[in-house]
């Protein structure tokens, strides 16, 4: 089986804008860049987003991959509603407020199901330098962003195989820089996310999440028919978590991270999009990684 959290880190999705051939990367559950982003002429937008996720294995400590165990499996549904607002013309604020469902069963225990609300996650973001006058240097972003625990954490389940965990229980903040440059009909982005999380009591037990950071590679290539295909390549790395101070042995984590994404601009403000992510079986090159792999679906309505 695979834990929500490691899922919601590294699974990718690419929404991307048709300002020119326009992207960007990021992560499911609100834990990335940013969720929507709205183009240069756009005031503000909503979408939703739907992703289905099934687990594969994992990959231990000590760099071993495993099999997911006879009789065990695990499938995740997450709906995303996404909003975002121009501030002003450099400036833009993001919303993201997910629903999750888990369906988890074991040997010698039925399908047992959960649902509930995720972390709410808000994020702004600011241009400072944009494509249009960022020649002959890349485009440069800044993004900081702030995930409440408004979701169910592990230790708060009460549903059976604790399926309804849909949360990490705590505040995490994260800062990150955004470079992209454009070459007709292809765009290229580079994204490094830093992200702290807060230390959590839980009775007599003070636990914290090591600092976490990703990089994320993606292309874009604009293509006939108003449509835009898109690859992009994330690490995902975290140090070790703390229990009382004390730092728990081998909980390090690396996970790597594969999508792709075929977005069509339907109207003048519609786009839908679709794609695949997987988090990758890599022995030796990820430490306590989950190996899933799913699908996304998703729209977005813009106001010019």
């Amino acid at each position: 089986m695979f834990s929500r959290p490691l899922t919601c880190l590294s699974a990718i999705l690419l929404v991307f804008w048709s300002s020119g051939a326009f992207a960007q990367a990021c992560c499911s559950g609100g834990q990335a860049v940013a969720p929507i982003r709205l183009g240069d002429l756009e005031r503000a937008a909503a979408g939703l987003v739907l992703r289905q996720v099934g687990g594969l294995g994992s990959v231990d400590a000590t760099g071993k991959w495993q099999a997911a165990g006879a009789g065990n499996r695990e499938i995740d549904l997450e709906q995303d509603l996404l909003a975002a607002v121009r501030v002003s013309r450099r400036v833009q604020v993001a919303l993201t407020v997910p629903w999750l469902e888990t369906a988890r069963v074991v040997p010698g225990v039925p399908w047992a199901t959960g649902q509930g609300l995720g972390d709410v996650d808000v994020a702004a973001r600011a241009d400072v330098l944009r494509l249009d006058d960022a020649r002959p240097w890349p485009a440069l972003a800044v993004v900081a962003g702030v995930t409440m625990p408004t979701g169910r954490a592990a230790d708060q389940a009460k549903a059976p195989l604790a399926t309804d965990v849909t949360g990490t229980g705590t505040w995490q903040l994260r800062a990150a820089v955004v470079l992209e440059r454009q070459w007709q009909p292809w765009l290229v982005q580079l994204a490094g996310v830093a992200t702290w999380a807060a230390p959590r009591q839980v009775g007599d037990l003070r636990a914290q999440q090591g600092m976490s950071g990703t990089a994320t590679a993606a292309v874009v290539r604009e293509l006939p028919a108003d449509l835009y295909g898109s690859l992009a390549v994330t690490w995902l790395g975290a140090g070790a978590s703390t229990l009382n101070g004390q730092v728990l042995a081998e909980s390090q984590r690396s996970q790597w991270s594969a999508g792709t994404t075929l977005l069509w601009q339907a109207t003048a403000v519609l786009r839908l999009h679709a794609g695949l992510t997987a988090q990758l079986p890599l022995p030796g090159l990820s430490q306590n990684a989950t190996v899933t792999f799913g699908g996304v679906l998703g729209a977005v309505y813009v106001w010019p």
